[in-house]
């Protein structure tokens, strides 16, 4: 594993004050939001938590089935779009996750969503009962722990300034590096206990 210490790391600032970063993880930040920029001229970065309730002791592969339920649920959406604007609507649906384990959240995961932003391009209201991006994200969740939404809603936390814009053809690269080093906050050793739970992945990206 290679470890990086430095305030910068490919052109681009990074969160060093969290301690060692990891560099498959910054690299995975930067080749899936490369992908979704080949395809989108704008791009949402969403970034949310997702906890356990206490005493959890389900499947491991539930990143996985969060991921399966999400597709399905925007897949439906871009359908039902497309229908009723008589034109084809269509969102890459990107991500990164990374599994840690903390004194005060125990296992929980950190993902950032990668979607086309002008389709879509905030969570909506967490109030809400319209079908918006945070209740997507909510259901899947609860769904894969076989709890109701209700009883899901603490566990779904959207980041201080949750979602970001890029734009494919800016000049000015200040906007893709903010977002690069908002992301590296994933890359953090601390709190990704390597070697000490056997067969355990703390990191996964969506592929091509």
């Amino acid at each position: 594993m290679n470890l990086i210490n430095t305030p910068s790391f490919n052109g681009y600032p990074v969160l060093s004050k969290q301690g060692p970063l990891i560099e498959n993880i910054l690299i995975g930040n930067e080749d899936v939001l490369s992908r979704i920029l080949e395809l989108h001229n704008r791009v949402s970065v969403m970034r949310f938590e997702l906890k356990f309730p206490v005493g959890y002791f389900g499947s491991a592969e539930v990143i996985s089935k969060l991921f399966d339920s999400l597709r399905f649920k925007l897949k439906n959406d871009l359908a039902k779009k497309t229908s009723s604007r008589s034109r084809t609507i269509h969102s890459e649906i990107g991500y990164v996750w990374v599994k840690e384990l903390s004194s005060q959240h125990g296992w929980h995961y950190h993902v950032a969503l990668f979607l086309n932003y002008d389709v879509y391009n905030c969570f909506g209201s967490i109030n809400s009962e319209n079908t918006n991006m945070y209740n997507r994200i909510l259901h899947s969740w609860a769904g894969v722990l076989n709890l109701s939404a209700i009883d899901a809603r603490g566990l779904v936390h959207i980041a201080e300034t949750g979602v970001r814009k890029l734009e494919r053809n800016i000049v000015n690269k200040t906007e893709l590096h903010e977002v690069l080093h908002w992301l590296s906050y994933l890359a953090k050793l601390k709190t990704k206990p390597y070697g000490e739970v056997p067969r355990k992945r703390f990191y996964g990206t969506s592929q091509r």
